[in-house]
């Protein structure tokens, strides 16, 4: 569901598939569209683990953490 730290993790049609909040409906929409139809299924399966080893596996995360140092030493902000 799109709220919280969600959104920030998740992106929509590259890792996951965000539905709206309190929406019974979309969420058991998504649900059996997965459920039936298994190729593709697997097919947003793949695409979504890529995307999250690219983006969020420990060598990135920790790279970020590092460049955020480095802008520190020099002397500039943690962003």
């Amino acid at each position: 569901s799109g709220i919280e730290g969600i959104v920030d993790a998740i992106r929509d049609g590259k890792n996951g598939q965000l539905v709206g909040p309190r929406q019974a409906k979309e969420h058991t929409k998504a649900i059996v569209d997965i459920i039936g139809n298994p190729a593709q299924a697997r097919k947003i399966g793949a695409q979504a683990r890529s995307y999250t080893l690219r983006h969020y596996s420990w060598p990135v995360i920790a790279e970020s953490y590092v460049d955020v140092y480095r802008n520190v030493a020099k002397g500039g902000s943690a962003q």
